[in-house]
Order: C-alpha cells, then sequence, then structure tokens
C-alpha cells in the first residue's frame, strides 16, 4: 500500500513538473511599466430537477500542445493603461454588460476569481457600459430572491431584436450552491435585469463561461474537475489540476424546455480541455471557440448542429498569456483577453499592497483561403504582430489559420473609480482617463494621479 502511493505520488510530481503548463506559470514574466499608450487599435427554477437528462456524447479532445509549440518568453515591454475588476462582459444592443465579483478580494483574499469559493460575498453586482459615454451603471435585479447569494462570473446575453427584450443568463458561485441565473433585459430599462429563475443540476461542476445558441439554450464551459467545494483538498486539487494543465475539464450544451414537464438536457460536447474557460459563438453560428488557460490555446470546434449544440474539433491557436475572456466580433474576428503573468494576478486576489496585475488582448482573424505557405515550418517562422509594444511572436509561433495581433497591453496601473450618486455622472462610475470628466463634480482624487 505504501509502495503504491509513493508511485502515485511520483508520476504527479513528475507530471507536476515536467509540464508545459507549470513552466509557463512561473516563467511569464511582470509586465514592465511604460508611460506610453497601446491601443493598436484604436427563486427556483420553474423546471423540474428530476427531469433534468444528462448524457454523454462528446467531440473529441484538444491535442495537448507540445512544449516547442508555446515557448516561455523571456523579456517584455507593457505599455500603461486601464484594466478593471470584472469577471466577464457580454454584448447588449449598443451597449455592453459586465459582472463583478471584485468584492471576492476584499472578503476573502486569496481566492482565484475561477475558483469557486467558500465564503464568497452575499451580493455581487452586474454593471452596464455605454460606449458613447464611456459611463458605467450599476444595474439593478429586480425581484431577485432575497437571501440569494449573487457571485456572478461568466454571463451572455442572447440579443434582442426590433426593442424587443434580451436573455440573459449569468454564472453564480453561490455559497451553498453553483447555480445559472436567467434574467430579461428591457432595453426601455437598460438599468434593471428581471430575475425569470434559478436553474439547478447536479452537471453544474463548475461553471465558467456561456454562450447563448438561443433564448432558451448555450453552451457552458466548466473549468475544474475538482473544484473548491470538495473538503478537504479543495484548497490544493484545483490547484494542482490549473498548473498542471490536466484535461479534465469540459463544454457542455443546456437546452431548455418549458412544456409541462418542464425539463433541463445537459449534453456534454467537448472533453479533454485543459481548464476550459472563455467559450464564444461565431456570428455565423458554425463555430465555437474555447479557451484552454492553463496551456495558453485558443480550441476551435465546428459545430454539426445547432439543435443539440454537437461539436467537431478543428484545430488551437496559441496566444502568448493565460486567456481567459472571448468574444467574437461582427466581422467574425475573435478577440482573446488574458493574463500575461499569473503570480502577479494571484498577488492582486490577495489584495497585495502595490500588486498590480498586467492584461493583455489580441485578434484572431482568419487568413483568406487564397493565403498559402510553403511549408507548415516556413509558416510558424513568420513574423507578424510587428507594430505591437511587445509582439505575441516573441512567445507564441504563427499558424497557419489566423492572424493574430495585439489590440492592447497593459501593466494594469490604471484607476477605476467610483463616483456613484455624484451629480452630473447619472449615479454611475466613471472610468478615468487621468482627468475628470466633463459635469462630473467630487471624483476623488485618485482619478487626477
Amino acid at each position: 500500500m505504501l509502495l503504491k502511493a509513493a508511485t502515485v505520488l511520483a508520476f504527479i510530481l513528475v507530471r507536476f513538473f515536467s509540464s508545459v503548463p507549470l513552466l509557463r506559470f512561473l516563467t511569464l514574466h511582470r509586465p514592465s511599466p511604460s508611460t506610453a499608450a497601446a491601443a493598436l487599435h484604436g427563486t427556483t427554477s420553474s423546471l423540474n430537477p428530476t427531469s433534468q437528462t444528462p448524457t454523454t456524447s462528446a467531440a473529441t479532445g484538444p491535442p495537448t500542445a507540445p512544449s516547442s509549440q508555446i515557448p516561455p518568453p523571456t523579456t517584455s515591454t507593457f505599455a500603461k493603461t486601464f484594466s478593471f475588476g470584472t469577471t466577464s462582459m457580454s454584448r447588449v444592443p449598443s451597449r455592453t454588460a459586465s459582472s463583478s465579483s471584485a468584492a471576492t478580494r476584499t472578503e476573502k483574499p486569496g481566492t482565484p476569481s475561477w475558483a469557486p469559493s467558500l465564503t464568497p460575498p452575499r451580493a455581487g453586482h452586474l454593471f452596464l457600459y455605454v460606449p458613447t459615454t464611456a459611463i458605467v451603471h450599476r444595474v439593478t435585479l429586480k425581484d431577485y430572491p432575497a437571501g440569494h447569494d449573487f457571485h456572478p462570473l461568466g454571463m451572455d446575453v442572447y440579443p434582442s431584436t426590433n426593442g424587443s427584450s434580451s436573455t440573459l443568463f449569468i454564472v453564480n458561485h453561490a455559497r451553498e450552491e453553483t447555480t445559472i441565473e436567467q434574467f430579461v433585459l428591457d432595453p426601455g430599462h437598460p438599468t434593471e435585469a428581471q430575475y425569470i429563475r434559478t436553474l439547478r443540476a447536479p452537471q453544474f461542476v463548475s461553471p465558467n463561461a456561456l454562450a447563448m445558441t438561443s433564448p432558451t439554450s448555450f453552451y457552458v464551459s466548466n473549468d475544474h474537475a475538482v473544484t473548491r467545494r470538495v473538503p478537504g483538498v479543495g484548497h490544493v486539487l484545483p490547484v494542482v489540476e490549473s498548473i498542471g494543465g490536466f484535461p479534465l475539464s469540459w463544454v457542455a450544451h443546456v437546452s431548455l424546455d418549458d412544456g409541462d414537464a418542464g425539463t433541463l438536457t445537459h449534453t456534454v460536447v467537448a472533453r479533454g480541455i485543459a481548464f476550459a474557460n472563455g467559450v464564444a459563438r461565431s456570428p455565423d453560428h458554425t463555430q465555437l471557440a474555447v479557451v484552454s488557460t492553463s496551456l495558453g490555446l485558443v480550441h476551435l470546434y465546428t459545430i454539426d448542429d445547432s439543435v443539440t449544440g454537437a461539436l467537431t474539433f478543428s484545430h488551437s491557436v496559441p496566444v502568448p498569456f493565460f486567456p481567459d475572456n472571448i468574444m467574437y466580433d461582427d466581422t467574425g474576428a475573435l478577440v482573446v483577453a488574458g493574463h500575461p503573468h499569473f503570480p502577479s494576478l494571484v498577488a492582486v486576489a490577495a489584495n497585495k499592497s502595490g500588486a498590480m496585475a498586467g492584461s493583455w488582448a489580441v485578434s484572431l482573424t482568419p487568413l483568406s483561403n487564397t493565403t498559402h505557405f510553403a511549408s507548415e515550418s516556413d509558416a510558424r517562422k513568420r513574423a507578424y504582430d510587428e507594430r505591437a509594444p511587445t509582439s505575441a511572436a516573441k512567445f507564441a509561433p504563427a499558424v497557419t489559420t489566423h492572424e493574430v495581433e495585439t489590440l492592447f497591453q497593459s501593466d494594469g496601473s490604471g484607476v477605476w473609480d467610483v463616483v456613484d450618486d455624484v451629480e452630473g455622472c447619472e449615479d454611475g462610475y466613471d472610468l478615468c482617463r487621468g482627468a475628470v470628466r466633463t459635469g462630473c463634480a467630487g471624483v476623488s482624487s485618485a482619478c487626477l494621479n
């Protein structure tokens, strides 16, 4: 018995210390501040819980990237720009909504935002950002059940048409259990989210991000096989799973039937992913992108069936950081944002004095079918992303399927200042850009630093 335990421990240690993800987590560097900006482009569910139907069909998992595919970076210089503590963002018509669990860092230091906490705050927040005014408004959760925790993570909106309401689903890592909350957004009252119901299912192990496929169906990534809720080992195994790059997470497709039976159908459609995080569906509904945070990859799948959500793995694209949230723009380019230095991110999550965590965002634009390379080797060696202060080409090889280009880089030293209930600021939140916004009185002095 002792020999068997020692063998298992030895295997874990070898896997842990020889893994590419571990090297990435420890060698991705702390960003250096710069004064130049780097903006290159410019109550309970009505569903019957006894009728939940799990199924297990899944696409073939993505291959593990060899160490040569994602070489560890050496040096870098990051530009100064603004960042703030949102965990997910989703577009609604003419606006952007974001959920925030930033309060977790003050109530429970050291709790990563991607890990369900045993003691999250009772009430997180939902915000609405209006690009034309650069104002962020807090959204009221109308008729949300009293005493029901709201600790939001991923979310997505199924957009409205012709002024009708939009459907919003949000992952909620509450104290007692992880659920998915459904709301309705009325364009006539954009700062209110009407609560509809709470979805509960035993298959919601570690839901992270959502991608809507209809008003009553969505893809959801589950980022870990073991969560912080597991007694005894919940504070250790999720970290080992992340840093070790173990391909134990998955993506599922969930559909709701509001008929007499009221069923929730949960189908696993992609397995074998190391830390499945952000997920997004392409504008033409033919492709699903899924982030592997541990491996620094974006996996792309072909959507085979729009009803069941069935997927077939296509290929992966490496990025020069730990990818987190993703979103397709209207042209079909995929925007990927993430973290270039994991220890700095941990320091910020732990509220360490003076801690700053950088950010990096890139666009993945499909190459034309008329683009050809002499060989795969030639394609991977080509220069790209040459306009960026720090080129992605230093850390991730080129690929034959997409052009990768930096959108912005940050050292995390911006200011996000609260100006709630200030006259002239529409009872909202103002993004400080080095000067006080016209008409906003009483803004804290931090905006001027």
